[in-house]
């Protein structure tokens, strides 16, 4: 877990620091439970439910 391909400041060779990858992923997170949430009764349901 030593090798990271982040140097010290957390920036890629890309030039992307890596709170750039982890929002990427929860912004496409959100919007497929965002999407299923409105498109899908049984989930619907079920997170109205467990709320």
């Amino acid at each position: 877990m030593s090798n990271s391909n982040f140097d010290q400041n957390g920036v890629d060779k890309s030039g992307a620091h890596w709170l750039q990858y982890a929002a990427f992923v929860e912004t496409a997170f959100n919007i497929y439970f965002g999407w299923v949430f409105f498109n899908d009764a049984g989930f619907h349901h079920f997170a109205i439910k467990n709320i």
